[in-house]
């Protein structure tokens, strides 16, 4: 499809919303609906990381997750301009904006870093459902959970091919996202108020820094995958009722994401158990308070969170994988190529082609099941550059800035996005394969149950 380049010259015409033919007056989401959406697309696994991204970097990581948030609200933002002053026939998703700034070029790689992301969190997802069924059930091996996961993908993305029934579960990841939060703060809290809290923090050596440079890359990495979401903007701003109050949306978001969910599990899980958090071998916070010797009365509030989180994994992992699928048929039935439309597919054929992609990805989560690693490496080739690098671009190609103060702060996300684009993935292959060295996940043991 071409498109015909032309702006909507305005300041802050709010009646003009009706010349963008995406945006109309009967869409249904105010702008607290747009809102929820958005942290529905934020919140999730991430929040996992985070205090382990703390540790990594030291006390600065806190300051590094608060640009990180920031910088995401202000380039969320920037593609509301780019949306208000677009008008062509038909803008549906990230890609077509690419393709308004770059043309070809433009699509091609928002498409490119999009399906790179969706591919990278089923693979993530499924290692994360094998992490958390193990700390359920310890006896059987987090690679045979992993499996489950894969045909469970399977058999949903089969029985419900369109997905656009689903909705709802966003909200239900918000709820497992907010429940991990609670639990994860108040376990802690609990912990270090208790009598044996500086016994253990002498026999785990839970000591603090201010700065680890080494390790500042693959933190960066994880506290960019927490705010990842900017492919979806585009179509969430083309529904919103009054497309003029997008900034309330974003603003509300961001803050409510950073100040209500991620500064206080990094904050506290640092402040308690501090270097634990790397020595633990754990992948994720919820790991770090299965331990059995911080009490077994904190056992059954994370094990509700690890279950919630589990149910939310299983129920969203058809809908993260649903694109790369249609994407997969596209290829192979010759259909339509545009990102996300619905196309027509034989039983037989949708079952052999959906089957043998989550196989492939199962497969990589199987031989790869490093969370913070595989989290790092996709953010770094895709995350990072649909949250910081490609909204600077575009709006320097169709939304000039109009002084040297926004110029000079554009240039900086710019510049924040490249380097921690390639630091990060750097220092996450490296990382990657390290814990390959160290933990042989091509062991004949991979699959052995541990307990009789």
């Amino acid at each position: 499809m071409h498109f015909k380049r032309k702006l909507i010259e305005r300041e802050d015409d709010v009646e003009a919303s009706y010349l963008v033919p995406n945006v109309t007056n009967i869409k249904p989401n105010s702008w607290k609906g747009t809102s929820s959406l958005i942290i529905a697309a934020m919140a999730g696994a991430g929040v996992l990381g985070i205090p382990l991204a703390v540790n990594m970097s030291g006390w600065i990581g806190i300051v590094i997750l608060i640009f990180c948030g920031i910088f995401s609200n202000i380039t969320s933002n920037l593609l509301g301009d780019l949306m208000n002053r677009i008008t062509y026939e038909e803008v549906k998703d990230y890609s077509s904006i690419g393709e308004f700034a770059f043309g070809r070029a433009g699509k091609i790689a928002t498409n490119i870093t999009q399906y790179i992301t969706l591919s990278g969190v089923t693979i993530i997802f499924l290692i994360l459902v094998g992490i958390l069924m193990h700390a359920v059930e310890p006896c059987i091996p987090a690679k045979f959970y992993t499996i489950l996961g894969g045909l469970l993908t399977m058999i949903l993305t089969i029985a419900l091919p369109n997905m656009k029934e689903a909705k709802w579960i966003s909200f239900f990841g918000i709820f497992t996202t907010l429940v991990t939060v609670i639990v994860s703060c108040i376990v802690s809290i609990l912990f270090f108020t208790s009598s044996d809290y500086e016994l253990e923090r002498e026999v785990y050596e839970m000591d603090h820094s201010y700065v680890n440079i080494n390790q500042i890359p693959t933190a960066f990495s994880i506290f960019a995958f927490a705010f990842g979401g900017h492919s979806l903007l585009p179509n969430l701003y083309a529904e919103m009722r009054s497309t003029h109050e997008w900034y309330k949306a974003t603003n509300l978001s961001y803050n409510a994401v950073l100040l209500i969910l991620y500064l206080p599990v990094a904050i506290i899980g640092y402040a308690v158990y501090g270097s634990y958090l790397g020595t633990s071998g754990a992948s994720d916070i919820l790991e770090v308070l299965d331990n059995p010797s911080f009490g077994s009365a904190y056992k059954i509030p994370v094990s509700i969170a690890e279950i919630l989180l589990i149910m939310h994994l299983a129920s969203v992992l058809p809908i993260v994988s649903n694109p790369i699928l249609k994407r997969v048929e596209r290829i192979f039935t010759s259909q339509d190529d545009s990102f996300g439309d619905d196309i027509t597919v034989p039983l037989v054929k949708r079952i052999l082609f959906r089957c043998s992609t989550i196989a492939v990805l199962t497969i990589i989560a199987l031989f790869f099941p490093f969370f913070l690693q595989m989290v790092g490496i996709i953010t770094s080739l895709s995350v990072v550059c649909d949250v910081y690098i490609f909204p600077v671009l575009f709006s320097w190609r169709i939304n000039p800035p109009k002084s040297y103060a926004m110029s000079f702060l554009l240039f900086f996300i710019l510049v924040w996005g490249v380097v921690g684009s390639i630091t990060g993935l750097i220092s996450n292959v490296n990382g990657l394969i390290e814990a390959t060295k160290q933990s042989d996940p091509f062991s004949s043991d991979m699959f052995k149950f541990t307990c009789s």
